[in-house]
């Protein structure tokens, strides 16, 4: 039954945005960042939501599991970002946690039975993407450039920890108590963007301000329609992260800042007025 009194099919039938054509000839300056998408902030919105399944909206990282499962875009480790070791989908299913489980619960004859507990996909858990990114200047342009080249969505969650209590005849009870002292965050799996812009150019995003022209995945990057900060730069010391040299919030938004400033001033450094 459709939701929409008309068809919605010029959107489904896009094809994504060629990019200009780059030889290293051009290249006067280039680099290569690591960028940390928070999908709370506001603005991240349209990649975070939903986060339970809907029948015509699809959170970002719901379409990247379902492209990995179908064949259509392919995982790699979330160890480096080499793009070198690929995942299968049982993998990329273990790092996210959703695995089919058994437990032995008691039924009312007062046996004890073991079901199966499927799997589980906590979607609202991707709270971060690692957004690896080359920044270059083209002087057959003249314009600072940037190219995506990978995205490595992040699960953010609580630990849940295994405590011992005694039960008052001496015997130690095992329950489940949650840290919020301790946050994890695991990286799932990074996804080489320039193979997944196929899929990306042909997904609607959803448009919280207007319903009718609807924008894709692929747009929202292309685009830069996504709020970030710096993390990490390519460096002589293994890439090390900022958080690596600095101490502290603050000293870690000062330095990315001062990143995105020098890549910025060698584009003004190129004029004279």
């Amino acid at each position: 039954m459709p939701l929409s009194p008309y068809t919605k099919s010029i959107s489904h039938e896009r094809t994504p945005l060629d990019y200009h054509a780059v030889q290293e000839a051009d290249i006067y300056k280039s680099w290569r960042i690591w960028r940390m998408v928070d999908l709370r902030e506001k603005l991240n919105h349209p990649l975070y939501y939903p986060t339970q399944r809907m029948r015509n909206r699809h959170s970002f990282v719901q379409v990247l599991i379902d492209s990995i499962k179908h064949g259509a875009i392919r995982a790699y480790s979330p160890v480096n970002s080499e793009f070198t070791d690929t995942l299968s989908f049982k993998d990329v299913a273990k790092n996210f946690g959703a695995v089919e489980t058994q437990e032995k619960r008691q039924s009312l004859s007062g046996t004890d039975t073991t079901v199966n507990v499927p799997a589980e996909w906590r979607w609202n858990e991707v709270k971060q993407l690692l957004v690896m990114e080359e920044w270059f200047i083209d002087r057959r342009r003249s314009i600072l450039d940037v190219r995506i080249v990978g995205i490595c969505p992040i699960r953010v969650f609580n630990k849940v920890l295994k405590t011992g209590e005694g039960d008052g005849n001496g015997e130690e009870v095992t329950t489940d108590a949650e840290d919020d002292s301790e946050l994890s965050k695991v990286p799932l799996f990074w996804i080489y963007y320039p193979e997944a812009r196929k899929v990306l150019g042909r997904t609607m995003a959803f448009n919280p301000q207007n319903l009718g022209p609807e924008y894709t995945y692929d747009d929202i990057f292309l685009k830069r329609m996504f709020a970030s900060y710096i993390v990490k730069s390519a460096n002589t010391y293994d890439d090390r992260s900022i958080s690596d040299y600095t101490v502290g919030g603050i000293p870690n938004m000062q330095e990315s800042e001062r990143i995105t400033n020098s890549i910025m001033d060698n584009e003004q450094d190129l004029w004279e007025y």
